[in-house]
């Protein structure tokens, strides 16, 4: 078992016949992609991956991400904090017919070069976890204050129901 700094380039082929674990914290700063996601780069996240054989033979990740992040609240715009987490099956292949071939219960990482970049790896998993619009919950959220009184606003502005003028034809319908 590994713990600390996590690997850029490793052999994946070499860690899972050694039935590696890997446990490290990691700064969004060596994340660029996630960091253009959030406010601030100062966060880091925890990262458990571990490296194996299956029944079948398969290269197989197991992998666990998660950390918390600032986000912009799409409500308010202010800062939310938001929690990631990504937990992952993996079946390494180098093309895209070995992941054709992998069963239902593995997603294809294809490793097309060697080594392969961690990093790239962990990043990919944390842009799946974020969230497409993050925001306060309402009774927090400044936004949400707004979204109400806009609401409440909207109700009392209601306009009165005017009558059909076809109601008239709809009570003559009926004598008949």
């Amino acid at each position: 078992m590994s713990t600390g700094a996590l690997p850029n380039r490793v052999d994946l082929r070499k860690l899972a016949t050694h039935g590696t674990q890997v446990d490290a914290r990691i700064s969004l700063k060596t994340l660029p992609r996630v960091a253009q996601a959030v406010l601030s780069e100062e966060a880091e996240i925890g990262v458990e991956l571990k490296f194996g054989r299956d029944e079948q033979g398969l290269y197989v990740i197991e992998g666990d991400v998660n950390g918390t992040v600032d986000m912009t609240c799409q409500r308010c715009m202010q800062a939310v904090a938001v929690e990631l987490s990504s937990h992952f099956n993996l079946g390494v292949v180098w093309d895209d017919e070995g992941a054709k071939a992998l069963p239902s219960y593995l997603e294809p990482l294809v490793a097309s070069a060697e080594p392969f970049d961690l990093h790239v790896l962990v990043e990919d998993e944390l842009l799946l976890s974020l969230p497409f619009s993050p925001y306060h919950d309402t009774d927090v959220c400044q936004g949400g204050e707004f979204q109400q009184q806009q609401s409440a606003v909207a109700v009392a502005d209601e306009a009165p129901k005017r009558e059909n003028p076809f109601a008239v034809l709809e009570q003559l319908k009926r004598k008949d």
